[in-house]
Order: C-alpha cells, then sequence, then structure tokens
C-alpha cells in the first residue's frame, strides 16, 4: 500500500461514521452552498469513467465548491445524474455521479456525514 492509499485509508477510517444523511438532502444542501459566497464542502465518492475502462476507486477531496456545468463538457449521461464541483486545492473542474456519493462535509460546522441513498 502506498503512502497516498494509507493517507487515504486513515482519513476514511477517522470520518464520524455515526452521523448519517440522505442522498437527496446532501444534494440539496451542496447545492444552497452557491448562495454563500465562498462556502466549501468535502465529499467522498466512487469513481466511474464511462471514457475509459476506469471505475471503483474511492476519491476524496476535501475543499470543494459547486459549480455549473461547462458547454464544453459532452456527457454521454444527462447531466441531471452529475454533481459538478470545483477542487480548489488543484484549481481544477471534477464532476461525479450524484448515486456514487458516499460522505459528505458541510459547513458551517465541517462535519463528514455518510451519504444513505436508501433510507
Amino acid at each position: 500500500m502506498s503512502f497516498t492509499s494509507s493517507l487515504r485509508w486513515a482519513f476514511f477510517v477517522s470520518m464520524d461514521q455515526d452521523k448519517d444523511i440522505s442522498g437527496a438532502e446532501a444534494i440539496q444542501r451542496i447545492r444552497n452552498l452557491k448562495l454563500l459566497p465562498g462556502a466549501t464542502f468535502g465529499i467522498r465518492f466512487i469513481t466511474c469513467d464511462l471514457n475509459r475502462d476506469k471505475h471503483g476507486e474511492i476519491r476524496i477531496y476535501s475543499n470543494c465548491q459547486i459549480r455549473p456545468a461547462m458547454r464544453s463538457e459532452t456527457l454521454k449521461v444527462d447531466p441531471d445524474h452529475y454533481l459538478f464541483f470545483k477542487d480548489i486545492e488543484n484549481k481544477e473542474n471534477r464532476q461525479c455521479f450524484k448515486i456514487l456519493l458516499r460522505a459528505v462535509c458541510l459547513p458551517p460546522d465541517h462535519i463528514w456525514y455518510k451519504v444513505n441513498w436508501f433510507q
């Protein structure tokens, strides 16, 4: 296991798994952050890249901002299925499938919540 992998695993294990949030509430609260200038959130999700045979990795971004989809982003799937965000640390635009969202860290207290889609 590489240092990066072990660091991600330690981060995952240290998250407070006692707090749950429904998937719909997590998405709504993230969308509402665009009303607060400079508000950031964190997400953990499972990857699924339809353009390449690459999927199943867990990605964690701890400093993100919500963003709209750009016209240049051509997607095979309806954009309503995606969550578009900007990774502040790397200054890169990213997206993930909403249903593959597994945890969110929301302001003002920045506590990690486990996303439960089947409540």
